[in-house]
């Protein structure tokens, strides 16, 4: 005989899940950050560099947040799952053509990249606004991603209005160094 499932469980299981979710999320957001922070670091511009070691600190406090309320909440360990690709094992020999021209392409790739990622966490989470209780944290996390995508929107009309001339990208660097001291 199936087992019958109440209501309150199905509704218990639905916010677990979508706890989860936004902890993946956040974990692939941290990652994400963390390969930006090193291809900056490798391509020698700093304030990139220092905008998204910033963004990474910012997602692993909302990660840290969100284990901690669901632990408090479910008193068990969440179970994470990835679907990341190793981008660092993916671009192992990036280091060996940094021409201003290679510098300008990976720049370009990179700004497009963080704002499709940015955009796709967005439309995640006004999906999982509705079906999670803490609605108030996925607001905030929504008013914090709108305001990156803003800031990313405006770094890359500056860009393209140049069109991402290397000159360009290392004053904009400079500029983002004394933003994220």
């Amino acid at each position: 005989m199936a087992e019958t499932i109440s209501p309150k469980t199905i509704e218990e299981n639905t916010n677990e899940d979508m706890m989860v979710k936004m902890m993946e999320q956040n974990l692939e957001g941290v990652m994400f950050h963390l390969f930006e922070t090193d291809l900056y670091d490798l391509l020698k511009l700093p304030g990139f560099k220092a905008l998204h070691h910033h963004q990474s600190q910012e997602e692993t406090e909302t990660l840290e947040l969100l284990k901690h309320k669901y632990i408090e909440k479910y008193k068990k360990f969440p179970i994470l799952k990835t679907k990341s690709i190793d981008r660092w094992e993916e671009n192992e020999d990036l280091y060996k053509d940094l021409s201003e021209e290679k510098i300008i392409s990976l720049v370009k790739e990179s700004m497009k990249q963080y704002a499709d990622w940015e955009s796709e966490v967005l439309e995640h989470l006004l999906q999982w606004k509705r079906n999670v209780e803490d609605r108030k944290i996925v607001h905030k996390m929504i008013e914090d991603v709108m305001q990156e995508i803003k800031h990313i929107e405006t770094l890359m009309d500056i860009l393209e209005e140049h069109d991402y001339n290397y000159q360009c990208i290392c004053e904009i660097s400079d500029y983002l160094s004394r933003r994220y001291k």
